[in-house]
């Protein structure tokens, strides 16, 4: 995310917050307040225009109208976007999902978006969500009993290599090939005569470990710059060999957008007053507009990526034909369908009126200690920082059995974190830490997502708990209060 859309961000909050207090704002009356479910296990600070929708409906409601953030569906580090998507059409008020979650629950109208290389830069999806076409796409979702409030543009998936560079189509034949369920996205990877995997964190940890462990050929998953940091693996393994586990994602290959839906339950909507619905569906609309500010995010993420270790290439001119003619059959087949057919048409007008976008320079860091954390030096603030974790923090979090209930007590000091756990006795842990806030690498294993709030509180999302034991219990089960600077 770019300092200026976090800037927005936050002033959207501050009013947010500044609408639910005191003085003239104030409500006379009892909040409303909806739930909306969200399955992103990194928190929802990495998908911000669903952020600026929630904080957009209490800004729009002056504090009358709310949103809570219920992220059960994320919780085990796994999207479980279409158990999400199920569970509001059967009575839950709200919710959001990439449009690759709706395949799974029977809605075809986004199969036009897993068309390879045809939304195949930030300009084309902002045309599109603009456009009638969203729309007709956003209407299919009432078949299953949604109602669609908006698409949101989301960053653009590119193909990552394990241990090697993939460009050409050759390069993708006989190897597995990591995608979000999709009946397209699997007939995109057999088209280049590789071998479909479903993409999950412990899918894509094989992918690595396998290629480490046994003499394999380089594998490849779909992902895009700001899921690529969560998505590598480190494995159970120590340097030498652990040392060729940095991803190369080939940045000029688009292979489709990752944009998502909000949705409502269409009889709790009806439960709202008319003047509760119009600022629901105002804000719906302001997050559309928001998200295409905040969706192209590449350049401005290559430079701390880099630093991390990840590694980005380019296909040549030669390179990227080769996909063009390997995914034709793709095309073919999808406009074998009518409704399908006329999509990708206006896509493909679309896209050719759409401007280009600056390439994301190449990248090949040298290697570095794997003791350390890799990347940008971290702007967290440095403090102590504490919480309680209770019984059920544990159980909730299926913490392993020797972790106990107690205090914890966080010290950040340029760098290198500290924390000590006092329970019937003591105990501490210490490393390092480096990155930016929404990316931190928490040690070599572990990779965080941290939000510093206004309070100089901190919220944990542990995208990858690597080998702390009670990762989940211990960093993200509240709030950690600032005690000490």
């Amino acid at each position: 995310m770019t300092r200026r859309a976090l800037v927005a961000l936050a002033g959207v909050a501050a009013l947010g917050g500044a609408a639910s207090g005191c003085g003239a704002d104030r409500p006379r009356t009892r909040a409303v307040v909806l739930r909306m479910a969200s399955a992103d296990p990194r928190g929802i600070a990495h998908d911000p225009a669903v952020a600026f929708f929630m904080h957009r409906v209490a800004q729009l409601s002056h504090g009358r109208l709310r949103i809570a953030l219920d992220e059960r569906w994320g919780a085990d580090g796994t999207p479980h976007e279409a158990e999400l998507l199920r569970a509001v059409a059967r009575g839950g008020a709200l919710g959001w999902a990439h449009t690759r979650a709706f395949g799974d629950i029977g809605v075809s109208s986004f199969d036009a978006l897993d068309v390879p290389m045809l939304v195949d830069r930030a300009s084309v999806e902002a045309a599109l969500v603009r456009s009638g076409l969203a729309r007709r796409m956003l209407r299919g979702v009432r078949s299953v009993g949604l109602e669609p409030l908006a698409l949101l543009a989301g960053p653009l998936a590119h193909p990552v290599g394990t241990i090697a560079p993939l460009r050409a189509a050759r390069d993708f034949a006989d190897r597995p090939f990591g995608v979000r369920p999709s009946p397209v996205a699997e007939l995109a990877a057999r088209a280049l005569r590789a071998r479909p995997r479903p993409m999950t964190y412990d899918n894509v940890n094989l992918l690595y470990l396998n290629v480490v462990n046994r003499p394999r050929p380089p594998a490849a998953f779909e992902d895009d710059l700001d899921s690529v940091f969560f998505d590598r693996a480190r494995g159970q393994c120590g340097p030498p060999k652990c040392d060729v586990l940095r991803p190369w994602v080939t940045t000029n290959v688009t292979l489709w957008p990752r944009a998502a839906v909000i949705v409502a339950n269409p009889r709790r909507l009806r439960r709202l007053t008319t003047r509760q619905r119009g600022r629901v569906g105002a804000a719906a609309a302001a997050a559309v507009r928001y998200s295409i500010t905040v969706a192209d995010q590449d350049r401005q993420l290559a430079p701390e990526l880099c630093t991390a270790g990840i590694r980005f290439t380019t296909a040549s001119r030669a390179a990227v034909a080769s996909l063009r003619r390997a995914w034709r059959p793709v095309f073919s087949r999808l406009e074998g369908r009518p409704s399908t057919r006329s999509m990708i048409r206006r896509l493909v007008a679309l896209r050719a009126r759409a401007p280009r976008s600056a390439a994301v320079p190449p990248c090949n860091p040298p290697l570095r200690s794997p003791e350390r954390s890799r990347g940008v030096r971290s702007p967290l603030p440095d403090g102590v920082y504490r919480l309680m974790i209770t019984a059920s923090d544990l159980r909730r979090t299926r913490a392993d059995s020797t972790d106990q209930p107690g205090t914890v007590t966080l010290t950040l000091r340029h760098g290198r974190w500290r924390i000590v756990i006092t329970e019937p006795g003591r105990y501490t842990e210490e490393g390092t830490y480096a990155g930016t806030p929404l990316r931190t690498a928490w040690d070599e294993n572990s990779f965080v997502s941290i939000v510093v709030d206004r309070g100089g509180g901190l919220t944990f999302h542990v995208a990858r708990a690597g080998e702390l034991p009670g990762a989940r219990a211990r960093y993200a089960s509240h709030r950690w209060r600032r005690i000490a600077g």
